[in-house]
């Protein structure tokens, strides 16, 4: 860094969940928040941009990926066990939360796909497709209806994400 006290804002979800990123880790990683924060738009005059509409979930590894360049994901960690796998002794409850945290996992990839479509990060994308592809075929499991029709609903009709998830 050439200045690494230098830092923008980021105000995340409908609670404005506050977000610092190292200015110039955000400007490599997305034109869009540079060319907006070097801008004379209020996010160029606050070096604050308002993200109303993303999870902090997403956001969460959106900065993760920024700063390391990788996601970390429980479903893709040694040691997890796929409801299939698991043995006897587990219990239903443990099994039903298991199931919510890897339906929001799905979710937050699925968003985080779609937030580096909207402000232009193909590299995110990637990574965020790769991880998914690595979940599937590590799991064998098919998104939940509510993963579908969120991506039905925030992409493109020839997207890489739907197509991914019809196949």
């Amino acid at each position: 860094y050439s200045d690494p006290t230098l830092f923008v804002t980021f105000l995340v979800g409908p609670n404005a969940v506050e977000f610092r990123i190292h200015r110039e880790v955000i400007y490599h990683q997305c034109s869009v928040f540079k060319v907006a924060f070097e801008s004379t738009m209020i996010e160029g005059q606050t070096q604050t941009y308002t993200l109303p509409d993303i999870s902090e979930q997403c956001f969460s590894l959106f900065v993760q990926w920024t700063y390391a360049q990788k996601l970390n994901l429980f479903q893709l960690a040694k040691g997890y066990v796929h409801d299939e796998e698991a043995t006897a002794e587990e219990d239903a409850e443990n099994m039903a939360l298991v199931e919510l945290w890897r339906d929001a996992e799905n979710q937050t990839l699925a968003e985080l796909w779609v937030f580096g479509d909207t402000y232009i990060i193909p590299v995110l994308q990637n990574y965020a497709m790769t991880a998914m592809i690595d979940i599937h075929r590590a799991h064998r499991r098919l998104p939940s209806t509510e993963l579908f029709d969120y991506i039905y609903e925030n992409t493109m009709e020839n997207s890489a994400l739907r197509t991914h998830v019809v196949q």
